[in-house]
């Protein structure tokens, strides 16, 4: 049969706009010259790909296609395809592709993916997004049936992203006349240059215009050594090479296509993806544009690929002569604000889900506010509520200060104003330098005023220092720490030092860490030395702990070693297993004993299996014995069970026992049922017991109901019995109101009963009032009763004020009666004052009573003394008279002393007199010792009187012998006396 048309247009007439325009593109295409002629895949290569055939409609309903267009088909050489979710489910489609494959023409199908995913009728709950006929994605056999061999189609994409409108005209073309893509592409070019030739300078022009737009469109990977804001989307700065990629931790691998950063992934020496530092949990950011090339989302994604944390990029807009936009941090799953906490189930508190930023004429950040839900103004947790960035060099931000909503200067919580940096030419931070008000030096929440960072090729050392520039400890017990990366990154050291540079042991109780990485630059063991590079252990008695991890980097398996033989972790196991899903989902997991046999741990189960809904929530959890039959948790709880909303949000919960019955779980409940609103916040709670009758919880209701205002802070509580009626809960009210100062902060609470009538709450009082500060401490609390008279509460006073020093810490607390009368608590004292030290802690308190003199406490003191070590530990306890001369505590002390291991464990403990003789403390003895046994639980304590001589303590041992079950819950101790005789209990 003659071949009339070169193509043949099959598509939905939906997408009738697109096939024309395709159509005539492909119609006027003409192919370069030196093409022509040349043999074909169905003879000499034509000048034009002319005519094509497009039906105009869809066929009118009836079985069967068409003899017309059945013609057309066998008198066309190929077939183009227009592939969308809406030519995916006509049958006039699926028919023309069949009837041409069934010709013998399989080889010859082309498809356009207008909108759409190919194949994802293959993936449960995406099926509406599948964008090829069923005859497109399968084979067909001679007598036209579909087959089940999958099909792969030439595939040109005109989707946001894809191949762009002409790069996919040359596909058509190319697969009609059977030329190679590349050839064509590349003899375009040619015959564009060739007519430039003749042109002249204009025809050079557009030459140049057309490799450029060719070079625009393609995507360009690079790599970077860290990366910063522009206009909300992240920029790679300090391009690096592949060799250096390699002695750093972290690098950023940047895709930019049509000048825009399309994908920012982060990884590891090996290359492998990791956590971005700033984003917890995401390895790479794709950004989203809008037809007019504006970013309008940042998709985060683990390093499974599932979006977790979605950046949705407010429009940009010009206020003031600046740049500003509102960047809304969302649940990549649900599209629910998250909080610092990532937590989208916690908008119920009026959080930080959201940042206004201001640029400057570069595009960085200038200025950023920390905001909720509603755009309100939020300190975040560090007390800072608006942030201005000052820059040098290019580089990241070399000053960040503190500041409120209206431009005037602010500090955090502990009194820093301001932050300055300096830079390495990779960008990373090299100095580090906290300012107070008056650009002082000043120590900072974790005890340093300046750090500084030394980077080697594969190495770097941090040290802390105080405001004086002296060696500081930090408040996590070091002042140096130094990191040796070696074997290509396969092998990382992390010690600890002091300013001597002897170890120093970190808070969790080890000296230096070592660990080890898979060729993929997975950690796979984690080992802890002392100073002397002998195995040592952390205050768990850990001393080595070995990963499996799937071939996605999945954590599949975790054993734990002392120093001789298996270890226990905190949940009484050797060893886990984990069975891990693509999405990152743990759905099954098992414990082992030292023995590396099936074990049940100290929750009470050895098996756990968990089912997960469509958008990541956890639907069931069910625990399982070592003989895998089903057992319940030390909850009682076999099976728990959740119902999921549309959001992702949890709106019913119910528990079952081991034989599949309903059961009452840990709210003394079994089902709980929850109403949310819009914004995915609870509003209603009601719970119902094994008969699904209303029942009460452990909180003593049935029905809770919260309220809240325009800015999302809760407004009012309410509970109710079975018959919905008003009832006290466990916490002695019906019904709590609380209001709000314009940063969210609750400033007054009221509690009511079931009749309405006021009642009084936990502090004694119907009303507290309390004024807070711009950091949201709490500056005056004042108690009222039922009829706003001011009232004295349970401690004795209704009024009490509360003085800070300029770092934010306490220092002094004030008591009041109802007449502004100075009072005493319950306590028998006025006023307190405390001294703290420049690392913000504790030295000290001091009493006093209405007369203003010093005044004892009921534990025999006027003031209390506190006495740190070299890495910030409290030794020593002293007490001191009105007079401030030495004290006796009732405890029987004036000076109580403690020693401590360099794993932090207090291993001794004395009491001292007033005189500085011994004596005997609050259990009997001058001196007690502490051992400790492999897992970092005191074994053995004994007592001693003055010059080491045993003694026997209050209770009648001198020596107590500490045990303990495989899951570490203690056993009863033995006590021994002096002959070493067990003492009856």
């Amino acid at each position: 049969m003659k071949m009339r048309y070169w193509a043949f247009l099959s598509y939905s007439s939906q997408d009738g706009a697109a096939c024309r325009r395709l159509q005539r593109a492909i119609e006027r295409y003409r192919i370069p010259r030196r093409l022509v002629g040349t043999p074909g895949r169905a003879g000499p290569v034509p000048r034009r790909v002319f005519p094509v055939f497009r039906d105009r409609d869809e066929l009118p309903l009836s079985a069967d296609i068409g003899s017309s267009v059945r013609d057309a088909l066998r008198a066309s050489r190929c077939l183009i395809v227009l592939g969308s979710p809406r030519s995916a489910t006509s049958r006039w489609v699926n028919e023309e592709v069949r009837s041409f494959k069934a010709l013998g023409r399989q080889d010859r199908v082309l498809a356009v993916i207008l909108d759409g995913e190919p194949n994802a009728s293959d993936v449960v709950g995406r099926e509406h997004l599948e964008c090829f006929a069923p005859a497109l994605r399968h084979e067909v056999d001679a007598e036209g049936r579909i087959v089940a061999a999958r099909a792969e189609p030439i595939a040109g994409d005109l989707r946001r992203g894809g191949d762009g409108f002409r790069r996919t005209v040359l596909k058509a073309v190319a697969g009609s006349v059977g030329l190679g893509l590349d050839e064509l592409v590349r003899r375009d070019v040619r015959r564009r240059r060739a007519r430039a030739a003749l042109l002249g300078v204009l025809a050079l022009g557009l030459i140049a215009a057309g490799w450029l737009r060719w070079d625009f469109t393609r995507t360009k990977t690079g790599i970077y050594a860290v990366t910063v804001d522009r206009w909300g989307v992240p920029q790679g700065l300090r391009r690096i090479s592949e060799g250096d990629a390699e002695h750093l931790d972290r690098s950023y691998v940047v895709e930019t296509r049509e000048g825009l950063v399309r994908r920012v992934s982060c990884r590891s020496r090996s290359g492998a993806l990791v956590e971005d530092p700033e984003l917890r949990g995401v390895t790479t950011q794709v950004i989203v544009y809008d037809e007019h090339s504006q970013p309008i989302r940042i998709d985060g994604l683990s390093r499974w690929g599932a979006c977790i944390l979605r950046c949705k990029l407010g429009s940009l807009r010009r206020e003031g002569g600046k740049a500003r936009r509102r960047i809304e941090f969302l649940h990549g799953l649900n599209d629910l604000p998250l909080t610092p906490e990532r937590d989208a189930k916690r908008t119920e508190r009026s959080d930080i889900t959201s940042q206004e930023i201001t640029y400057d004429d570069a595009g960085r950040i200038e200025e950023r506010m920390f905001t909720n839900a509603y755009g309100r103004p939020r300190h975040d947790e560090r007390g800072v509520v608006l942030e201005r960035w000052q820059y040098e060099a290019g580089l990241g931000p070399s000053r960040i200060e503190y500041l409120l909503p209206d431009g005037s200067a602010s500090t955090d919580n502990v009194g820093i104003a301001s932050v300055e940096f300096e830079r390495d030419a990779m960008g990373r931070v090299t100095r580090e330098r906290l300012r107070g008000p008056q650009g002082e030096l000043r120590i900072g929440t974790r005890g340093w005023a300046e750090r500084q960072t030394a980077w080697g090729q594969d190495d770097c050392q941090e040290s802390l220092f105080d405001a004086a520039g002296a060696p500081t400890m930090g408040v996590d017990g070091w002042h140096r720490r130094t990191r040796e990366v070696r074997g290509g990154g396969l092998h990382v050291r992390t010690a600890h030092f002091l300013a001597s540079g002897d170890p120093a042991y970190c808070l969790d109780g080890w000296h230096c860490q070592v660990d080890e990485f898979d060729a993929s630059g997975e950690l796979v063991v984690r080992s802890y030395v002392d100073g002397a590079g002998q195995p040592s252990t952390d205050k768990r008695g850990v001393y080595r702990i070995e990963f499996v991890r799937s071939g996605e980097g999945a954590r599949v398996r975790e054993a734990h070693f002392a120093i001789k033989g298996p270890a226990l972790d905190t949940h009484g196991r050797h060893a886990v297993e984990r069975v891990v899903d693509v999405n990152g989902n743990v759905l099954q997991e098992r414990s082992f004993n030292e023995a590396d046999e099936p074990t049940v741990n100290n929750q009470g189960w050895h098996q756990i299996i968990s089912e997960y809904g469509p958008l990541g929530v956890r639907s069931t959890e069910a625990y399982f014995g070592v003989d895998l039959l089903p057992t319940v948790s030390v909850h009682g709880v076999h099976r728990a069970v959740n119902v999921v909303d549309e959001r992702g949000s949890i709106v019913e919960q119910a528990t079952f026992d081991a034989r599949g019955a309903p059961c009452v779980g840990r709210i003394g409940a079994h089902r709980l049922v929850r109403q949310l609103d819009s914004h995915g916040r609870v509003i209603e709670n009601r719970l119902f017991d094994i008969e699904s009758r209303p029942t009460r919880g452990v909180g003593g209701w049935h029905h809770a109901v919260t309220r809240y205002d325009e800015a999302g802070n809760v407004t009012e509580e309410l509970m109710f019995d079975e018959a919905d009626s008003p009832v006290r809960g466990d916490f002695g009210w019906h019904r709590r109101v609380r209001a709000y100062d314009g940063w969210g902060r609750e400033v007054e609470s009221r509690h009511f009963g079931v009749n309405g009538e006021a009642l009084q709450g936990p502090s004694g009082a119907h009303h507290v009032r309390t004024i807070r500060d711009a950091w949201g401490r709490t500056l005056d609390e004042r108690l009222f009763d039922a009829a706003g008279s001011p009232t004295v509460g349970r401690f004795g006073w209704h009024r009490v004020e509360f003085t800070y020093d300029d770092r934010g810490n306490n220092i002094e607390e004030r008591l009041y009666g109802p007449s502004g009368e100075p009072v005493a608590d319950v306590r028998g004292w006025h006023r307190s004052v405390r001294r703290f030290d420049e690392q913000n802690r504790v030295l000290g308190w001091k009493f006093f009573g209405t007369d203003e003199k010093p005044a004892t406490v009921p534990n025999g003191y006027h003031e209390w003394r506190n006495t740190y070590n070299a890495v910030g530990r409290d030794v020593l306890w002293a007490v001191y008279g009105t007079d401030g001369a030495p004290a006796v505590h009732t405890s029987g002390w004036h000076r109580h002393e403690r020693v401590f291991d360099q794993l932090g464990r207090i291993v001794a403990e004395r009491a001292w007199g007033v005189r500085g003789e011994p004596v005997a403390g609050a259990e009997g003895a001058h001196h007690l010792t502490y051992v400790y046994d492999a897992s970092g639980r005191v074994s053995v304590e004994r007592m001693f009187g003055p010059g080491g001589v045993p003694v026997v303590g209050f209770d009648g041992w001198h020596r107590r012998v500490h045990a303990y079950d495989r899951f570490g819950h203690e056993l009863e101790p033995e006590d021994h006396d002096l002959q070493g005789r067990r003492l009856p209990r």
